[in-house]
């Protein structure tokens, strides 16, 4: 797939009407509703290629049978960080790594510091009891 964006895709796409495909999961799936919309809205011709399943649509989109797919992130993400896959867009209003990165500040922010009081962070894991000269620990 030459198109490096979804711009550039369209542009393909409206270029050559129904030489292209794309793979579902399945008929009726979201995956199969996301490729059915993004025609809809950006006015392309494609055929839909229904498979039994994610993986074994992921593979005929890696091995070149089939030109593109509508994936969860769950699923392509791992062949689009291995570099089997080009990640065009995700279907979410800002792109999931953005979101990750909030919360994680978000949770950082949050999350209170426990302070002795001479003022130097205090471990949070329970002391451990000294070991005595014998091996075993002391009694109470």
């Amino acid at each position: 797939m030459p198109a490096k964006d979804v711009k550039e895709l369209i542009a393909l796409l409206k270029a050559n009407p129904g030489k292209y495909s794309f793979a579902s999961s399945g008929n009726g799936t979201s995956q199969h509703l996301s490729g059915e919309l993004f025609k809809s809205m950006s006015g392309v011709d494609m055929q839909h290629i229904p498979y039994k399943g994610s993986p074994p649509a992921l593979q005929d989109v890696v091995g070149g049978q089939v030109t593109m797919t509508f994936d969860n992130i769950t699923t392509a993400w791992p062949l689009a960080k291995a570099g089997k896959l080009r990640a065009l867009a995700v279907t979410t209003a800002e792109a999931l790594v953005d979101r990750a990165r909030r919360a994680h500040a978000r949770r950082v922010r949050a999350r209170p510091a426990s302070r002795s009081a001479r003022g130097r962070a205090c471990s949070r894991r329970p002391a451990r009891r000294p070991k005595s000269s014998s091996g075993s620990t002391p009694k109470s």
